[in-house]
């Protein structure tokens, strides 16, 4: 599926891993995404694996055409979304 992701700013993604695991966690820990991105050049332009620790759509969300004032709300414009970036 395709998504956005806050990784100190909003990029494309797909899910690649549901309840997602790294092997030094506690047996306890799971993220419930993990998703390839291709960061920004500002970021380094490489293409990474990252987690989403939260299922919540300040850290990542469906993809999906904005509608009006929805790139402003996305970006924090005018009080928008509580801040959270996914792992990486």
């Amino acid at each position: 599926d395709k998504v956005v992701c806050n990784v100190g700013g909003w990029v494309e993604g797909r899910v690649i891993n549901v309840w997602y695991r790294e092997p030094s966690w506690p047996p306890t820990k799971w993220a419930p995404y993990q998703i390839e991105v291709t960061l920004p050049k500002a970021m380094g332009g490489k293409t990474e694996r990252v987690y989403v620790p939260v299922d919540r759509d300040n850290f990542c969300r469906a993809h999906a055409p904005l509608g009006p004032g929805e790139a402003a709300r996305l970006f924090g414009i005018g009080g928008g979304l509580a801040t959270g970036k996914v792992g990486v």
